[in-house]
């Protein structure tokens, strides 16, 4: 802990050599904003306030008698920007030195675009730029009055919404905010599928900065895709929601509840889903272990899913029954204190039945692996995180964000595995296993920032942490044989029980000055330590004893593991009008040790020292053109997995274990982007680019045994078995791109996207100690026509390709070409009193997988349901699931040593009736105490860039 001490000394050191700090006077702009018609109240409007030259940003909301107040304002030039929907935004430069301002009343004007029917039929504005956030309309997607807000934003231009995962011009969104403020954590499916569209205003999207470089002005380069949900005004001060029940053939059933009660900053959501339908609603890192041993990166598709509602997610391996609950709250408390957290609770059973065919690209060729597994997972997991921002003035921040997460899983699987080539087999198994797993985590951060009485001066703590514990047993018995002369037959009864545990803390200090009128520079230093532990052992059943007491120290392990790191650099950057540069140098120094302490004793050691250099520079023209480079450099430290060197033989004919000599990865990552908004005529275009080169990139040595062969710390394998592990290895790259051009067509009422893709890439792995670079290119294309018709009448015409080309160095015979598409059309019609009809309708087509796994397939689901009650808010819904009886669920993976193509379970015709009661309601927007709306706009919504402050 000596580098601990050393640390808060210099912290002490630095902090006395400033000197003493200076008060701000206690500035304030204060105004009232009115209808200039009739001088009403413009309650809820957002005011931003940009500080120059460090463009700091930070907003208020307008109250119930349309006042807004900024306090503690240092000296300095401001550009103050109002916003109100439906309203003129008013922009105007203040200037405050020493003494307070007094705006008074101050009169917005209606914006009569937005008054002229005409205007709203043939021009409305669709998509705005806002330096490098771009924001929608809501009011020009129109979407029927069930839709949630992720059907909304699946209309949107350059963005999709794929079996659960949101993306946003090619890139993953990450985080998804509600009035620039979090909510749901960063769970944005929750957000997305728990939100009426109704409510959503605009929709912006965006790259939000770290806390960090929202503060100090100067990008750090941690950046999250961010969407911001600006949300109608009735909204702030409503309870909406909600409850439905459905039962259906083969007891099929689905129940649950989402109730939302907004009152202005207080907001609260409390949400359930009870079913067997395949429907989960909540994020991937609750269902880590729905499947059991995960699975790798695949380039497939299917229809897997099931259900009719809103809540679905995509296709989920195999058929699961799912019981969740969560709830979230944020508010601001006083002033001076923001909270937002969130507690989600989930319980999975899955069962799965899976068949797989592999080719391996050994350098003999013809080696071929398939394997029928039935798996079952009952998964339970708790995950809980808050966060809470206290800003006690104008120059003194904190934040502190806890988080914790729970998981048990009993996972079970029966095996039917064999190896074989062309004209022979060579191995095969008959294996069940079993396991209980549990684990918990805890961590989190705590930050403090000052800015001092110097212009463009900081300085920032953070402090992370995280503690992790897993146990775990299971229990494994297989029949192996091993084809040859003569065929030997090897039996394995073990029962294992597995621990571990590891944590590490990371502080870093980072320091800021204004360098010349426009430029900051920052100083950091991060040290950081951490700790794994991992232990393995493994008992052969002893038929005397008739217990399992007998160690195999072939496959049980001791193993720890220590990494060091050091990591201090400059940064700079400079904002100019139309541009902002930022370059920066960081020298890392990194250790990492390991200690095997069973059943032998190993020391590795090894040192790194790296130079990590990044610059950045972003440009805009006007309102239409925004672009963006990116260059950074990264280390990859090996997990504590990839280092372990213990055979894992939960399936006897492919054995795997780690490496401890492996090194770290070094990264070069250049990425850019352009967009082009016109929003006279709603066209926008956009073009995404990005490149990695990794040296020592971390791959897969793949041994595939000619006779019987001793592998990892004394196991024999047979002829004709696979033994896997991590080494470093030089060649890997991939480059992508992407671009999404849409606009609106007025004729037939309707919008229309074009986007298209092209990747390669090039990932190098060992066979039987030859070189294999694994390289691929991939094209897509697709289009989407999207209903602007009415709210009655809303339909969605798409289709998506992608033709993929496998080349393999070492054997061209396992080199492939495979293509498939998915046209869809999806269409919701209201008429007559009360009546719905909706359907939607996949087809899926495949060419070029392995034999028998091309197939056509269609999926097509229909709902009719009637509407009734005050304001139509009960439904009653009759829905059928895959009438066709077509649904399928096929997957292509691709790695450095083999091609695989996978056939699953999926849930298969069902139809079902479910009864929805609606809620609605809306209280007056002064229902709330005066004094409840405070500043927004400091929780990063928009990420500093121009977007997403508010309303």
């Amino acid at each position: 802990m000596r580098f601990l001490r050393c640390f808060l000394l210099l912290i002490l050191i630095f902090a006395g050599s400033v000197g003493p700090l200076r008060l701000y006077a206690q500035n304030k702009i204060t105004g009232q904003l009115v209808n200039v018609r009739d001088t009403s109240a413009l309650y809820g409007a957002v005011v931003v306030l940009r500080h120059f030259p460090d463009s700091t940003l930070t907003g208020a909301v307008a109250d119930t008698a349309g006042h807004f107040e900024f306090a503690d304002v240092q000296d300095g030039s401001y550009k103050m920007t109002i916003r109100y929907s439906s309203f003129v935004p008013e922009v105007r430069m203040l200037n405050v030195q020493g003494t307070s301002l007094e705006l008074g009343v101050i009169p917005m004007f209606p914006d009569s675009t937005m008054l002229s029917t005409v205007v709203i039929k043939s021009n409305m504005i669709r998509i705005v730029q806002k330096n490098d956030t771009i924001e929608m309309n809501a009011a020009a997607f129109k979407t029927n009055p069930d839709a949630t807000a992720e059907d909304l934003v699946a209309k949107m231009p350059g963005i999709t919404v794929v079996n659960g995962e949101v993306k946003a011009q090619g890139e993953t969104v990450q985080k998804v905010l509600v009035d620039g403020k979090e909510y749901f954590g960063d769970d944005a499916s929750s957000v997305l599928k728990n939100m009426p569209a109704d409510m959503v205003d605009k929709v912006q999207i965006f790259d939000q900065k770290s806390d960090q470089s929202l503060f100090t002005g100067v990008d750090d380069g941690n950046t999250k895709k961010t969407m911001n949900i600006v949300t109608k005004n009735q909204y702030s001060n409503a309870t909406f929601g909600k409850i439905y029940a459905g039962y259906g053939t083969d007891n099929r059933y689905q129940a649950g509840f989402v109730i939302n009660d907004f009152r202005q900053q207080q907001k609260f959501t409390i949400l359930g889903n009870f079913n067997n339908i395949n429907q989960v609603n909540f994020a991937t890192q609750d269902l880590s272990s729905i499947t059991g041993g995960g699975s790798r990166g695949s380039s497939g598709r299917g229809g897997g899913r099931g259900g009719d509602n809103t809540f679905m997610v995509g296709k989920q391996s195999g058929i699961s029954s799912v019981n969740s609950f969560g709830l979230n709250y944020s508010n601001r408390w006083g002033t001076k204190t923001q909270v937002s957290g969130s507690y989600f609770f989930t319980n999975t059973s899955n069962t799965n039945n899976a068949f797989t065919q592999r080719t391996y690209y050994s350098p003999a060729s013809g080696n071929f692996y398939r394997q029928d597994n039935v798996t079952g997972t009952d998964n339970l997991g708790h995950r809980a995180s808050l966060r809470l921002e206290y800003t006690p003035d104008s120059v003194n921040s904190f934040v502190f964000s806890p988080r914790f997460n729970y998981q048990y899983t009993d996972y079970s699987n029966s095996l039917l595995a064999a190896n074989y080539t062309a004209t022979d087999s060579i191995n095969k198994t008959s294996s069940r296993n079993a396991s209980l797993n549990t684990s918990w985590n805890i961590g989190g951060s705590l930050n403090y920032r000052h800015r001092f009485a110097k212009a463009g001066r900081t300085m920032a703590v953070e402090f992370n942490g995280s503690y992790t514990d897993r146990t775990g047993s299971g229990d494994l018995l297989s029949r192996n044989t091993w084809y040859g002369t003569p065929d030997s037959i090897v039996v394995l009864n073990q029962s294992s029980s597995l621990s571990g545990l590891s944590w590490n803390v990371s502080p870093t200090l980072t320091w800021t000055e204004k360098a010349g009128k426009t430029g900051i520079v920052s100083f950091s230093y991060n040290p950081s330590y951490s700790l794994n532990t991992s232990q393995k052992q493994t008992l052969n059943f002893d038929s005397l004893a008739s217990d399992y007491t007998i160690v195999d120290t072939t496959v049980s392990n001791s193993y720890n593991n220590y990494v060091l790191s050091h990591k201090a650099g400059i940064n700079y950057r400079m904002s100019k009008k139309d541009a902002n540069w930022q370059f920066g140098l960081d020298g890392m120094h990194t250790e990492i040790s390991g200690e095997t302490y069973f059943p032998d004793s190993l020391n590795t050691t090894a040192s790194f020292n790296n130079l990590l250099p990044s610059a950045s520079v972003q440009w805009k023209k006007g309102k239409k053109v925004s672009a963006r480079v990116n260059y950074r450099t990264s280390t990859n430290v090996p997990s504590v997995s990839q280092l372990q060197q213990v055979v894992d033989n939960s399936n006897p004919l492919v054995l795997s274990s780690g490496n401890p000599y492996l090194k770290q990865s070094y990264s070069h990552s250049l990425f850019g982007r352009y967009s082009l908004t016109n929003a006279d005529k709603a066209t926008n275009l956009f073009l995404f680019v990005s490149g990695t080169v990794t040296t020592n990139y971390i791959g897969s040595s793949l041994l595939i045994t000619e006779n019987d062969t001793v592998v990892g710390n004394g196991v024999v394998l047979g002829r004709g078995g696979q033994y896997t592990r991590p080494v470093n290895m030089n060649g890997y790259y991939v480059i992508s791109t992407y671009g999404v051009y849409s606009r609106p067509l007025m004729k037939l009422k309707s919008n229309m996207s074009l986007n298209w893709s092209y990747s390669m890439s090039a990932a190098p792995g060992l066979i039987n100690s030859v070189k294999n670079i694994a390289r691929s290119n991939t094209f897509g294309a697709g289009a989407m026509l999207t209903s602007n018709i009415s709210p009655k009448i809303d339909f969605s015409l798409g289709w998506n390709g992608t033709f993929v080309m496998v080349n393999n160095s070492t054997s061209s015979e396992t080199s492939n070409n495979y293509y498939y598409h998915v046209p869809t059309f999806r269409f919701n019609w209201m008429f007559g009193k009360g009546l719905v009809f909706t359907t939607d309708v996949n087809y899926t087509s495949y060419r070029g997988l392995g034999t028998g796994f091309n197939q056509d397939f269609i999926l097509w689901n229909a709902a009719f349901a009637y509407k009734f009650a005050k304001d139509q808010q009960c439904e009653v819904r009759i829905s059928a699931f895959d009438l066709l009886q077509q649904n399928n669920s096929l997957q292509r993976n691709i790695s450095e040593t083999y091609l695989e193509d996978v056939r699953t379970d999926v849930l298969q015709q069902y139809f079902m009736m479910t009864f929805t009661w609606n809620i609605k309601k809306f209280r007056p927007l002064g229902a709330q105490p005066e004094g409840k709306t405070q500043p927004a706009g400091t929780g990063g919504g928009g990420g500093g860039t121009g977007g997403g402050t508010g309303k």
